[in-house]
């Protein structure tokens, strides 16, 4: 379990830096006075304890940055009042620490992040997840984030909400490893009918991307699709 403190005040960041490793001194702790390079971070944290008022990069600027990257770890916003207490509601906050904060509130809601991360770890062992090989590296992937994927040459690129991933293989053992809920409209091709936006015989529109269908699958396409509307 990652646990990053950021906070512009190194003092405070120290006070929690303790308590965290009070509390589970297994977890990794670091802590940052600068949103700037939290915002660095390859790794980022499971919890995130950050202020809100800080000199150039705001926390709440930087809470919107981490969201829009997909970061989907627990937030819990740190400031001297409450008047951005809704603008924390658009960034998924857990939780809002108003100073001055006493130590059993701040346990406490640890507890309760620590709680919710367990919460979230169960859920996402039960999503299905595929592994593939790329470039010697084994990338988990959850089927529910892929857009598509496309066979070019003897490789197979498969693009995900925020990223494509190459590797050597062929749609249909890729086809035969997702199962129900996506389908090969052309030979180069496999979609997920989760992400359809419109389609004609021509075509099919996926979250802006334009990809070919082809005419002899265009009527079992519209009854796989339907079938898999009603479920």
């Amino acid at each position: 379990m990652k646990i990053a403190i950021c906070d512009d005040d190194i003092r405070i960041c120290e006070v929690f830096r303790s308590a965290v490793q009070r509390l589970y001194p297994k977890a990794s702790v670091s802590i940052y006075t600068d949103a700037g390079k939290l915002l660095q971070e390859e790794r980022l944290p499971d919890i995130l304890l950050l202020d809100i008022k800080m000199p150039g990069i705001s926390g709440m600027e930087a809470a919107k940055d981490l969201r829009e990257s997909g970061w989907k770890g627990i937030l819990i916003f740190i400031t001297g009042n409450e008047e951005y207490v809704f603008e924390a509601f658009d960034v998924k906050a857990f939780h809002f620490l108003v100073k001055p904060i006493h130590s059993d509130k701040l346990e406490e809601v640890l507890e309760n992040a620590v709680r919710e991360l367990s919460v979230q770890d169960q859920e996402e062992e039960t999503e299905d997840v595929i592994t593939i090989s790329a470039a010697g590296e084994h990338i988990r992937v959850k089927t529910a984030e892929i857009l598509y994927a496309e066979v070019y040459g003897r490789k197979v690129i498969v693009v995900t909400k925020d990223r494509k991933i190459e590797y050597y293989g062929t749609l249909s053992s890729l086809k035969a490893l997702l199962g129900k809920g996506f389908y090969q409209p052309h030979r180069a091709y496999l979609i997920n009918f989760r992400y359809v936006e419109s389609y004609d015989s021509k075509e099919i529109i996926l979250k802006g991307s334009h990809l070919p269908m082809a005419r002899r699958h265009y009527q079992e396409f519209v009854e796989k699709y339907m079938e898999y509307c009603e479920v």
